[in-house]
């Protein structure tokens, strides 16, 4: 660990509960948490990598430029909206945002037509349950 990593540490320690000092590791190895078959050697494992510009960046590059094509086609296929789900563009699980208002659009319409349907019968009940006699207009007094 770097000096000035220890020195904080050891500046901030007094104020640290004792139960939780007792948790801290410094300097363990990393091989007890990460299989070695995935460390650099220069960290105690077995892998044994050189960069070289000339294979990764192209590589990079190329499956940068896919990923933002496949994305732009899904976000055009879901109507061009502004605000799209990141899930949804990253081919998620996600809805797209268009098609969640649709649902709640649907859903709403759904809910005003069974009222609508609720009410027409309500009003074909209550002309069914009319009283049969007619009502007469009150006449006027006679003055």
């Amino acid at each position: 660990m770097p000096w000035y990593v220890t020195a904080f540490l050891k500046l901030l320690s007094p104020f640290i509960d004792p139960v939780t000092k007792t948790k801290m590791k410094y300097n363990e190895p990393l091989i007890n948490h990460v299989p070695a078959s995935q460390l650099l050697k220069a960290s105690g494992g077995d892998v044994d990598f050189v960069y070289d510009h000339e294979v990764y960046w192209p590589a990079l590059d190329q499956l940068a430029s896919q990923r933002r094509k496949e994305q732009r086609e899904r976000w055009e296929k879901a109507g061009n909206l502004i605000g799209e789900s990141e899930l949804y563009l990253k081919g998620g699980e996600e809805d797209s945002v268009g098609t969640k208002e649709k649902k709640e659009v649907e859903a709403v319409a759904d809910a005003v037509a069974k009222v609508q349907v609720k009410d027409d019968e309500t009003k074909e009940q209550a002309k069914t349950e009319a009283p049969k006699e007619e009502i007469k207009p009150l006449e006027e007094k006679k003055a």
